[in-house]
């Protein structure tokens, strides 16, 4: 059967009996029936996907099919990300927390398609999806000053060496001649 358009096709078959007997022939009564042959059944390409940890993910799954549903089944080769092992429609839940490695899921999810009953399945497709570790910054100790002293400008870096990281701080007491708040290295300022 084959079918290259987007929507089903019919051919209508008929069929008529003759019989023939002491040479003489008969014709029955014509019957009819149909062949409906389904299009390949496809979805639209899903892309990977990073996100960041305990944020809510929202992957929507779309076809271009028309004439009947499109419905999608799924599975998901690793549950630490927060995702379940397998589930129907599009994928909707909270990345779990990490603190040190990114965590992968390698999803395959294919199309279903219903028309009047009758099920078709499409191909898997493949997409991964990567929960970052939360950013980190490496350990400040504490600072003591002398009044009038000048304090030199405190760099931040990232635990991972690989992450690129801009970094926002705040400060809870302006009276010490240091902004309430900044982007970057802590400057240096003289301490009051």
């Amino acid at each position: 059967a084959t079918n290259n358009t987007q929507l089903p096709i019919t051919a209508t078959i008929t069929v008529l009996a003759t019989a023939t007997h002491n040479g003489v022939e008969c014709q029955g009564i014509e019957q009819s029936f149909d062949i409906v042959v389904l299009p390949q059944i496809t979805m639209q390409t899903v892309e990977a996907r990073t996100v960041c940890p305990t944020k809510p993910i929202f992957v929507q799954f779309n076809s271009d099919m028309q004439g009947g549903t499109v419905t999608y089944e799924w599975i998901n080769d690793n549950t630490a990300t927060g995702l379940a092992t397998s589930g129907k429609g599009n994928i909707e839940f909270v990345a779990a927390y990490t603190n040190s490695n990114p965590i992968i899921s390698n999803i395959q999810v294919r199309p279903v398609f219903n028309i009047n009953g009758f099920v078709c399945y499409g191909n898997y497709q493949s997409f991964s999806l990567e929960v970052r570790p939360t950013p980190q910054i490496a350990t400040v100790n504490n600072v003591v000053v002398c009044n009038q002293q000048m304090l030199e400008s405190i760099s931040f870096s990232p635990v991972d060496a690989d992450v690129q990281m801009t970094y926002r701080w705040t400060n809870s007491n302006p009276s010490i001649g240091l902004a309430s708040e900044g982007v970057g290295a802590l400057p240096a300022f003289i301490a009051q």
